[in-house]
């Protein structure tokens, strides 16, 4: 194994539609780098369109396509098939570059997560299938207040999650909640990406009118052909859930442009709440001209300025 990559990753990180993608590779431009999607909808087969999955000429972004979207995909399933992919990368001498906005996906692999390897409990989930939120919510208070404090209003009113939040603190019997000592990752850096409320639902609006055109509603259609539940783990996720009411005339392709917008917008700003509690990420603005001369020099300073360089550096896009 090349030294000079052992055990680094470098995490591009931050809210959807900043383009973590576009830096990603470029910065593979520059240096000998596997790019790998931290996504948790880009793991779905034939979810292309609705989850942006960029495929560009000549390269692999890894972590796309892993499951199909009639199975449930879990963090603990993620971290293990790309800790694997990860190491195969160290182990060519290459550098990893880990990519996307699920912040969970991106502990998992960084720093582990005490919980990851609870199984589902089938029988509580389906004990707890008829309840409210605020049910589930109230059940959580009681089993884990500390676990329940730590949620936000999105979760709270979030039946899969807190559904999951009681599994978990059922099964470990406590209300600590600990990362795990893990070490797998020895040296990383992380790359933020984020611009102006304004910019940000521009640059929503205008992607979503783009997949719109781009053929999403054939893609959504073709997976209700192929099986897929609206009440699974793919089609009740971002970008997909509204379909349903336009397919059955509840509402028109206005409103569910409309709505598909207003959830991106809301996504955003509970990463940028997620990312924003990790002190070891450097911010940048992504609308300024020169954002990505200064991410070049700190990762080149951070990575190892002995190594040569792939390419020289080019106009990025």
């Amino acid at each position: 194994m090349d030294k000079k990559h052992k055990r680094k990753l470098l995490v591009i990180c931050g809210p959807t539609a900043t383009g973590k993608t576009n830096l990603a590779i470029h910065l593979s431009s520059l240096f000998d780098a596997e790019l790998i999607s931290a996504d948790s909808r880009q793991v779905y087969k034939g979810m292309d369109i609705g989850t942006g999955k960029d495929k560009p000429p000549n390269q692999v972004i890894w972590g796309y396509d892993l499951v199909e979207p009639t199975e449930s995909f879990s963090v603990s399933q993620y971290q293990e098939i790309i800790r694997l992919k990860i190491e195969e990368t160290w182990n060519l001498g290459k550098l990893p570059i880990l990519v996307g906005g699920s912040g969970l996906y991106i502990k998992a692999i960084v720093d582990g997560i005490q919980t990851v390897h609870v199984p589902p409990n089938v029988s509580l989930r389906e004990a707890y299938a008829s309840k409210s939120a605020f049910e589930l919510f109230t059940l959580l208070v009681k089993l884990s207040p500390i676990k329940a404090k730590q949620m936000n209003i999105s979760d709270r009113n979030n039946p899969r999650r807190l559904l999951r939040a009681i599994e978990i603190a059922s099964a470990i019997d406590t209300n600590i909640y600990l990362n795990e000592d893990d070490d797998f990752v020895q040296d990383s850096l992380f790359i933020g990406l984020n611009i102006d409320s304004n910019s940000l639902r521009k640059k929503i609006t205008s992607r979503v009118e783009k997949r719109i055109k781009d053929g999403m509603e054939e893609e959504v259609e073709s997976l209700v052909r192929k099986g897929v539940s609206w009440e699974s783990q793919a089609l009740n996720s971002l970008g997909y859930k509204y379909w349903k009411d336009y397919f059955q005339g509840i509402i028109n392709l206005k409103e569910l442009k409309k709505l598909w917008i207003t959830d991106e917008y809301q996504y955003a700003k509970r990463q940028m709440t997620w990312f924003k509690r990790d002190q070891r990420i450097h911010w940048f603005d992504a609308t300024l001209t020169d954002f990505v001369l200064e991410v070049e020099a700190l990762v080149k300073r951070w990575h190892n300025s002995e190594i040569r360089y792939a390419k020289k550096s080019r106009n990025f896009s």
